[in-house]
């Protein structure tokens, strides 16, 4: 498993002051130009990045992530880690936030998880500043010493697009190619989760609901997406059926045709019978009201910010439309 430890922060810091260029990476996205093309893509994207995310926030999930796929030489049980709150991320960073972050109770070792569906040549150089600024985070406040043991952090991305990752792993490979100072590289790893190379036997046979959607993100089409999603249906337990229910409407129905919902539903009337099906619809009804909620607080401010293009006040636009607006 590869890790980054103190030794390689300090390394990082004192020799290339890469904090001086923090940031250039990160900035050129905003130059981008969107089309209506790219901007559906781009939503697609964030829709299964925020499904994933949130699969892997269930502490159950990710713990059996990290056993199924990076196998450590002793599994991780599910009461050693605690989540960790995203402040380390320092204000340059707040629109590019690391996915998910979990620590070792009452040890400083963090497990960093990015999760990517497109290319991104800087994610070595992005993986390098998060470390950093974890142990950032870690060494303030503290009185360091001898006998001071300093954090482990492991960083992992996830990758679940079509193309072939061909992103460098170790941020040395993208360094510029000196031999007088190549001893002085900066060896950071991370470790790569490429969905692409797992068969479907493989996540079928790990029976998690990481591994289901992983299957589902593999899926060519509409057909093989339905079948998918039926030998699933054959295959999960009911009681994770349950627990799950909302993110199993967001993996299961979103991505279906009207009739093939309805055949879904009825497997999944079979699965968790007469019983549990009112306690399942209830929470599908109340994760709809709720993005339809928020889909409607989206409209809203997008109609708002429009008003104030036109010079109509600030107070009058949220009397309107019964929404704090940004000034």
């Amino acid at each position: 498993m590869k890790i980054f430890t103190y030794k390689d922060y300090i390394y990082s810091i004192h020799t290339y002051r890469l904090h001086a260029v923090m940031g250039v990476a990160e900035d050129t996205e905003e130059y981008q130009i969107e089309t209506k093309e790219t901007k559906k893509v781009k939503e697609i994207q964030q829709k299964h990045d925020k499904l994933i995310k949130n699969i892997l926030k269930n502490k159950k999930e990710f713990v059996k992530f990290i056993n199924q796929f990076l196998k450590p030489k002793k599994e991780l049980e599910e009461n050693e880690l605690e989540k960790y709150t995203n402040s380390y991320i320092n204000h340059k960073y707040r629109k590019k936030e690391a996915d998910i972050v979990y620590k070792v109770k009452e040890k400083p070792i963090y497990y960093l998880i990015e999760h990517q569906s497109t290319i991104d040549y800087n994610m070595a150089y992005r993986i390098l500043n998060y470390c950093i600024d974890i142990m950032q985070e870690w060494i303030k406040g503290k009185k360091t010493g001898k006998e001071t043991q300093y954090p482990i952090v492991i960083p992992i991305v996830l990758y679940t697009g079509r193309k072939k990752w061909t992103v460098a792993t170790d941020f040395a490979d993208t360094q510029i190619k000196e031999t007088t100072y190549g001893s002085n590289y900066i060896h950071l790893s991370y470790n790569l989760v490429d969905i692409n190379k797992y068969s479907e036997q493989f996540l079928f046979k790990k029976d998690s609901i990481f591994a289901y959607c992983m299957l589902i993100e593999k899926a060519n089409n509409t057909k093989e997406l339905s079948n998918t999603i039926k030998t699933i249906l054959k295959q999960i337990t009911e009681e994770m059926l349950l627990e799950i229910a909302d993110i199993v409407q967001d993996l299961f129905f979103t991505s279906l045709e009207h009739i093939e919902q309805e055949e879904i539903k009825i497997e999944v009337e079979k699965k968790v019978g007469e019983k549990n099906m009112l306690t399942w619809a209830q929470r599908i009804e109340a994760g709809d009201q709720k993005r339809l909620k928020q889909k409607e607080r989206q409209v809203k401010r997008e109609i708002g910010k429009r008003m104030q293009e036109k010079g109509i006040s600030t107070q009058l636009i949220e009397e309107i439309l019964q929404l704090k607006i940004k000034k």
